[in-house]
């Protein structure tokens, strides 16, 4: 059976968790002395007060980082969970896929991704779902 809503779900979360975790991880992983002084300095004025600026380099690379790994990972759980939906296996495998696409979502983006997390949790409820 085909599970159309499931997927679009799904993949319609990866698309959004690519084009906002993807761009921030490519931005902080090229960050410069220059770009941080001037953009990021100002910004986290408070948090970084105390820092010395290679530490917060150090810091906002890392996070890149994260953001990346956490793409990739969303990326392939739901590839799994499509794939999983598609062929003739049991569907809860693709529900527990979705699950942990969005558990990656909320812990990779230190849960400030939080929105784009619930949605892979209602395709999870969704292809557990009988029909």
């Amino acid at each position: 059976m085909k599970r159309k809503l499931e997927l679009w779900v799904g993949w319609v979360s990866a698309g959004l968790v690519t084009v906002i975790l993807g761009p921030l991880s490519l931005i902080m992983n090229q960050l410069t002395h220059a770009q941080y002084q001037e953009i990021f300095l100002p910004v986290f004025d408070k948090k970084l007060a105390g820092i010395p600026v290679e530490k917060g380099i150090e810091f906002f690379h890392r996070l890149g980082a994260w953001f990346g790994v956490t793409l990739i990972l969303v990326l392939i759980f739901t590839a799994l969970a499509s794939l999983f939906l598609n062929s003739r296996y049991d569907r809860r495998i693709a529900s527990a896929f979705y699950f942990m696409a969005g558990l990656t979502t909320l812990f990779g983006s230190q849960f400030l991704a939080f929105i784009l997390a619930f949605p892979f949790f209602v395709a999870g409820v969704l292809s557990f779902k009988k029909r």
